[in-house]
């Protein structure tokens, strides 16, 4: 039997974050009743204003706040170098400006976390490829991992980026972005790329205001960048950079 789901003319701009396979599955937010979303937008708006004193009450996460008087760095954190002061990235939820009965589940990046994901994400591919024989005699991609070529193979991708480009424009970027992501089932997905160095709490809510601005639409900056031109730090620890 073929589901029939037809979304209602006022959400028409989130038609994109639905595919057909969550429609089959009835696994995406929008799916929900109204009263439902209604339920959950509420529940959301409390918990934004119980905890507006660290985050400033336009968003809530999980995520501690730069330099937030609860944290106390753990072990692992110090071993690690962690800084709470130096935030990169984090999952917010906020409410919609637009709507009564929609929230955002939104990923939150600074460029230069996007800008390693990318490199990253191309290097691998790379890798996979050379690694195609090996690929397809064992599926079983972490014993590639443990494998010291692949790091070997990794650095150096890293290290000689511009050598291992075919086509240099399409590592051409937005410095700043926000898109729809598809079928989750809490909220609306959204990823926003913030052209900024911290994700202070002001910085978030700049972003999470511009947002509104643009209509609620998803939007990239016309400010680009070229990967290639970007230095090296951007992807690599100190201590990996030939």
């Amino acid at each position: 039997m073929k589901i029939q789901f037809k979304l209602h003319e006022n959400y028409k701009q989130f038609e994109s974050t639905i595919t057909k396979k969550a429609i089959r599955k009835n696994e995406n937010w929008l799916l929900l009743s109204k009263h439902k979303r209604k339920e959950q937008c509420i529940q959301l708006k409390n918990n934004i204003r119980k905890n507006k004193i660290y985050y400033g009450g336009l968003f809530y996460t999980h995520h501690y706040a730069v330099n937030d008087p609860r944290y106390i760095p753990s072990e692992y954190d110090v071993q690690g170098g962690y800084d709470i002061s130096k935030s990169s990235w984090k999952d917010i939820y906020f409410l919609s400006n637009k709507y009564k009965d929609i929230l955002y589940n939104c990923t939150i990046v600074i460029l230069k976390d996007y800008i390693n994901d990318i490199v990253h994400n191309y290097a691998i591919n790379i890798i996979e490829q050379d690694f195609s024989d090996l690929l397809n005699e064992n599926q079983d991609f972490k014993k590639i991992i443990k494998n010291k070529l692949y790091f070997d193979k990794l650095n150096e991708i890293l290290n000689n980026l511009k050598d291992y480009i075919k086509y240099p424009n399409d590592l051409v970027i937005s410095k700043s972005h926000f898109k729809y992501d598809k079928d989750f089932q809490y909220g609306v997905g959204l990823d926003i790329v913030a052209n900024c160095d911290n994700l202070t709490n002001e910085n978030i809510n700049n972003a999470i205001i511009a947002f509104y601005g643009n209509d609620e639409k998803e939007w990239q900056s016309e400010n680009t960048i070229n990967i290639l031109d970007v230095p090296k730090d951007y992807y690599l620890y100190e201590n990996e950079i030939k």
